[in-house]
């Protein structure tokens, strides 16, 4: 049960964004299968000792939002800039 197994966890933003980073705010995330099947113990042969060595695990596997901050290194992404993912943490910060 997605719902059952994850919860919100308010953190301060790491700011300023490290240098070779960018600083996302989320307009929408998917809930992807992989979300589900990972949160109710489907991967890693579904062991509850498995699954908990891999937890907490930043969920949502794809996100589209706006590029809100850029690290000093950053020079081919601007402040405003639409952007897109797909890994880790799209329901992160």
């Amino acid at each position: 049960d997605f719902r059952k197994a994850t919860r919100i966890v308010r953190t301060p933003l790491r700011l300023p964004v490290k240098p070779n980073h960018v600083l996302v705010k989320i307009i929408s995330a998917g809930v992807n299968a992989s979300d589900v099947n990972f949160s109710s113990g489907r991967y890693f042969g579904g062991k509850t000792s498995d699954v908990a060595s891999r937890l907490p695990f930043d969920a949502g596997f794809e996100a589209v939002g706006i590029i809100a901050a850029v690290g000093d290194s950053v020079s081919d992404l601007k402040v405003g800039m639409p952007c897109g993912f797909m890994t880790f943490g799209g329901y992160a910060e």
